[in-house]
């Protein structure tokens, strides 16, 4: 039985008061309507912008209060009727049950009981419909005898952050994409200890500051690799983690990477989620599957380290380290156009990193195996330039198809597309289904091994199929497509 959660806060409200549409009156004094954009609606007194005094919220749920409130909370006599059939009544503090409290039923009883801070840890009577009495507890899923069997239901009061801006504190946040926050906020944000479900399963529990990860903290991916150290304004900036056995590769062997997400653009729209999809690039990368690859063997750039300079430079430095018998990764996620990719502080004409530049380099590198993944997405102000937009690329994959041996291009989508990002998925597309399938999706022959022909093979399939054939990804250049590229348990 599905009910009205008193113990916590007197029902989540998932919305913000400002997302509300004034209906009637100025919403700012006196008597006003609103509507929250969840289709819940105030009726009643209100001031300074703040729900105060006498009114009515009919919550999306079918749910209602009606009683006296103060600066957005319920706060005195009330009455709290529930989809269920229960009507709380009595006296609220601080949007809780609080005081002398009736709850009457469909049977016709009621409770008589005394709550504090939303919980009936007192007990009290229930009274049934032909007047017999029975001693007993008052929870969420009813009344109790024995308070024991109440415990488990006890919940710890958490302000509705949607609904009441939260100054400081412990509370509750639920962001438009369905992603919730539970913990303590400073200023309305998100600040000391709390977690973060988000909606793809992935959670992040630690310390925040000013509404993202900062301090030490642990990332837990839906597929159960754990990123674990400390964050910085929302980005990783050092792992601790135990130590990984290594799968079993040919002596000598050994990886190198560098990893690009850059979302944040000065000259171009922002994106998303390609710092997250950087981040779990990474993260796989050092799981057993993806080879335990040593720190010192990756270099990662997030957002305003992936300016132009810092990507050469860390390019050069894998190329220099990497022996013959050598693997070499690049992964660029962001915005590209005309056969580049462009870092944080290109304008689309300065600072353009070019594929043909990377194969080159790359090219000079006596690594064995040498691929690029590129999941870049067309600047859209960009559009206006008067160098044709698909001539150009056109002329960068036929380039691509007559690459040296062993260095290839793994891209996110044809040249007369675009590179789509999933606010469902909270991913690239792209970049979703190429994790998925190095984690073990693509491993078709079950022989415990992900080759990049697989790989290519499940990506392209997942993601055609995904974004209803609009996206095509693209495997160029001359490689050996029996590379693996993932080790599996």
């Amino acid at each position: 039985m599905t009910r009205s959660g008193i113990s916590v806060a007197l029902l989540c409200l998932a919305f913000s008061v400002l997302d509300a549409q004034c209906i009637v009156g100025d919403c700012q004094n006196g008597f006003s309507k609103y509507m929250f954009k969840n289709g819940a609606v105030y009726e009643g007194e209100m001031s300074y912008g703040k729900i105060h005094g006498l009114g009515t919220l009919k919550f999306a749920n079918g749910d209602s209060y009606k009683g006296y409130w103060k600066m957005n909370k319920r706060e005195g006599e009330g009455i709290l009727n529930t989809v269920d059939g229960y009507s709380y009544v009595g006296t609220f503090a601080n949007n809780q049950l609080h005081g002398a409290v009736k709850v009457y039923d469909l049977d016709g009883g009621y409770f008589e009981g005394t709550w504090d801070k939303g919980i009936n840890n007192a007990g009290g009577t229930y009274i049934q419909a032909d007047g017999q009495k029975k001693k007993g507890y008052w929870s969420d899923s009813g009344f109790k005898i024995e308070k024991e069997s109440l415990k488990s239901e006890i919940v710890e009061y958490l302000a509705d952050c949607n609904l009441v801006p939260c100054g400081s504190g412990k509370g509750r946040m639920v962001f438009e994409d369905g992603s919730v926050y539970t913990g303590f906020f400073l200023n309305g944000l998100p600040d000391g200890e709390g977690e973060c479900k988000y909606v793809n399963g992935e959670v992040f529990k630690g310390r925040w500051r000013n509404g993202r990860p900062s301090g030490k903290g642990q990332y837990v991916y839906s597929n159960g690799l754990v990123l674990t150290g400390d964050w910085e304004e929302g980005k990783y900036v050092q792992q601790k983690t135990a130590a990984v056995s290594k799968p079993t590769y040919a002596e000598g062997v050994n990886i190198y990477a560098l990893i690009v997400g850059a979302s944040k653009y000065d000259h171009f729209e922002s994106l998303k989620y390609t710092d997250d999809d950087a981040y779990r690039i990474y993260a796989f990368l050092k799981s057993p599957e993806g080879g335990a690859v040593p720190e010192d063997h990756i270099r990662i750039l997030i957002d305003e380290s992936a300016i132009a300079e810092n990507i050469y430079k860390s390019l050069d430095d894998i190329i220099s380290m990497a022996g013959p018998e050598d693997e070499v990764l690049v992964y660029l996620a962001g915005h590209g156009f005309q056969g580049f990719y462009l870092p944080t502080d290109s304008d689309g004409y300065r600072n353009k990193l070019e594929y043909e530049d990377i194969k080159e380099r790359l090219q000079l590198c006596q690594a064995r195996q040498k691929l690029v993944i590129a999941d870049a997405c067309y600047a859209g102000s960009l559009l206006a330039a008067k160098t044709p937009m698909f001539e150009s690329v056109d002329l960068f994959y036929k380039k691509l198809q007559a690459s040296g041996g062993g260095t290839a291009f793994l891209l996110s989508s044809k040249s007369e597309e675009v590179s789509l990002e999933s606010q469902g998925l909270r991913q690239g597309i792209f970049s979703h289904y190429l994790v998925e399938g190095l984690k073990g999706e693509a491993d078709t022959d079950k022989d415990k091994l992900v080759t990049l022909d697989e790989l290519y093979t499940f990506v392209y399939s997942k993601v055609r199929k995904y974004t209803g054939n609009q996206q095509s990804p693209v495997l160029a250049g001359d490689i050996d497509r029996s590379m693996p590229l993932a080790s599996l348990r």
